[in-house]
């Protein structure tokens, strides 16, 4: 009887400090998951971290999100946004959007997956890759169909966050330029 009580004790025990322990690491655990605050200022008056930027159907850059169509993340660092923007499609041009489906902010579509741009002659111009509204890469091409300049956000020189990497070839397919860009040493991005 005596070896059973202690079993019971025992397992009382346990069971009291799993809930004693999830109740202190829970909210650690929970505070790590919630989304990071969009759209806002340093003490400067600059914006600073994740920001919202919308496009209408053509992917020009409009500030009215009643105009917009698409929109996808873009960070800045105290006002210095870190990610170059390409020349969003081209007059004449048309989109092919291979995401059915994707997540809408009303009627405004997160970008997320590959969207193709096609010149005015049916031939591919530049592909954008998304990953749940956060660019991965885009791509810009040659008439002739062979790769002129390459982003790939997946590359971040020296563990740097928000660094990329630019690839840049000629006409007939030789690199050219094989480049990290980072935040300056000044604080400042290569960018706008």
């Amino acid at each position: 009887m005596k070896n059973v009580q202690g079993k019971l004790f025992c397992t009382e025990l346990i069971t009291a400090s799993f809930f004693l322990l999830s109740f202190f690491f829970l909210p650690i655990q929970s505070a790590h998951c919630q989304p990071t605050p969009l759209n806002k200022l340093d003490s400067a008056g600059k914006k600073d971290g994740y920001w919202i930027r919308y496009y209408n159907k053509q992917w020009k850059v409009v500030d009215d999100s009643s105009e917009a169509y698409y929109y996808y993340y873009t960070y800045f660092d105290h006002g210095n946004k870190t990610q170059t923007t390409a020349k969003w499609g081209t007059k004449g041009g048309k989109l092919e959007d291979s995401t059915a489906g994707n997540q809408r902010m009303g009627k405004i579509k997160l970008l997320d997956g590959k969207y193709t741009w096609y010149d005015n002659k049916g031939r591919v111009f530049a592909a954008f890759y998304f990953d749940k509204g956060e660019p991965v890469s885009w791509k810009q091409f040659y008439p002739s169909g062979k790769l002129y300049m390459h982003f790939d956000y997946t590359i971040k020189y020296d563990g740097k966050p928000h660094s990329y990497h630019i690839y840049v070839y000629d006409k007939n397919g030789n690199l050219l330029l094989d480049k990290p860009e980072c935040k300056y040493l000044n604080g400042k991005w290569p960018v706008e």
